[in-house]
């Protein structure tokens, strides 16, 4: 009989035989697997909605766009018979001459004896 106490009791029963069972303790390790139970669920539904909410945003965001219309344009084809024509370059003036005796240019180009240039 004493067999059949000891199979039907819990190890908390055994530990808090003969002590103060109204201390607290004996309560904490009798409600302890519920409370770790709920502790389980709530915090793989908290990970869950954390991992789960920007997909959802982007979602939300996807359907509130506007559709974007996609136009089809074809390009024109440039004739490439026509060769492009380059203006020529002006040939430069020659550069003003040098008086034989002052060395200076004149503004008509004309060589004055007197030096006078005009």
């Amino acid at each position: 009989m004493a067999d059949d106490v000891i199979r039907n009791q819990s190890i908390d029963e055994i530990v808090f035989e003969n002590r103060n069972k109204e201390y607290g303790a004996y309560d904490l390790r009798r409600i302890y697997p519920r409370v770790l139970t709920k502790a389980f669920f709530l915090g793989t539904l908290l990970f869950t909605l954390l991992v789960v909410t920007p997909f959802i945003v982007m979602k939300i965001k996807q359907m509130s766009e506007e559709e974007k219309v996609e136009v089809d344009s074809k390009l024109m084809d440039l004739e490439k018979d026509d060769p492009i024509i380059e203006q020529p370059k002006e040939k430069e003036p020659p550069p003003p001459r040098a008086t034989a005796k002052t060395g200076r240019t004149t503004k008509s180009g004309n060589h004055s004896e007197c030096g006078t240039g005009t």
